[in-house]
């Protein structure tokens, strides 16, 4: 998986453009899908398999002797509907990838329909960890907000480590903007002591 997604984005990049960070959808996705497939499996042995038999010579003793057979069409579906999903969530974790380049945010899904987006970084408004439950922060999965100028909001669901996604879309401050700060900071605290010392004279 990991060079199947550097291989799509080198394919992507444009002249000058580096790859800086890059990560994917969490397994969790999963564990929705197995767990009904879980589900499905176990009303299925507790109605037991119905004798096909015995339901076309007589379904209403049949059906009579054990009530729960009845049940049994649901657990085939739960778990067919199931597998289903697991398959194409699995899909989904395959094929995602969330890139942050020197120039942009690139996020791709799918393996024949490709669905795609990006953000150029200097269209970048703000960058938060939108949405993180206790088990994303055991897990290290969560959802980060990428707010770009004029609207354009990407929603990168269950990313794997969100806080360093995070961290690459938002960098630390310049040694050059730590100087400005520091320069606001001093001005600041001078013209609060120039008031002082005026009410005080």
């Amino acid at each position: 998986m990991g060079l199947e997604i550097i291989e799509y984005a080198k394919h992507n990049l444009e002249s000058g453009e580096k790859i800086q960070h890059q990560t994917g959808t969490h397994p969790i996705i999963l564990l929705n899908p197995c767990l009904l497939f879980l589900v499905g499996v176990a009303v299925m042995v507790v109605t037991g398999t119905p004798n096909i038999q015995s339901l076309l010579e007589s379904p209403i003793e049949t059906y009579g002797a054990n009530p729960l057979m009845l049940l049994w069409p649901v657990g085939a579906y739960m778990t067919l509907q199931a597998a289903i999903m697991t398959v194409k969530r699995a899909l989904t974790i395959m094929t995602t990838e969330i890139t942050v380049t020197t120039r942009r945010v690139i996020w791709k899904t799918g393996l024949i329909w490709r669905n795609t987006d990006n953000i150029s970084r200097a269209r970048i408004e703000g960058c938060r960890l939108s949405e993180q439950s206790w088990l994303g922060q055991w897990l290290n999965y969560g959802t980060v907000e990428v707010k770009g100028i004029g609207g354009n909001v990407m929603d990168l669901s269950y990313a794997r480590d969100p806080k360093n996604l995070q961290s690459h879309l938002n960098p630390p401050p310049t040694h050059s903007e730590n100087r400005v700060a520091d320069s606001d900071h001093s001005h600041a605290t001078l013209a609060v002591g120039q008031s002082v010392e005026s009410v005080t004279g």
